[in-house]
């Protein structure tokens, strides 16, 4: 079995983290269009699915600010219908830290 190469390793996780980086826009953008379509009394599935993938990706890269943020808006909204504008914005900001 061959050496595990650190080198490699990190050079891959960087290169993952900078393609969540360019399209977390782009992941938002589908947030922001699942939960516009989504019925007025609940969360759709849609939405629910896609914070669900954010927060995975976003913890399993290092992002612990964004999966927090996902984390939590995804349980308050298996609960409640609240805005997501808010959390869109923390989002973005948190991408350029």
């Amino acid at each position: 079995m061959p050496e595990f190469d650190v080198a490699a390793f990190n050079a891959g996780l960087s290169q993952l983290r900078r393609r969540f980086q360019a399209e977390l826009p782009q992941r938002l953008a589908l947030i922001d269009t699942a939960w516009k379509n989504s019925p007025s009394a609940c969360a759709s599935a849609q939405l629910l699915d896609e914070l669900h993938r954010l927060a995975g990706a976003a913890g399993s890269l290092g992002f612990a600010e964004i999966e927090r943020l996902t984390r939590e808006l995804e349980q308050t909204l298996k609960h409640d219908f609240v805005a997501i504008d808010d959390f869109i914005e923390q989002c973005q900001a948190k991408i350029t830290d």
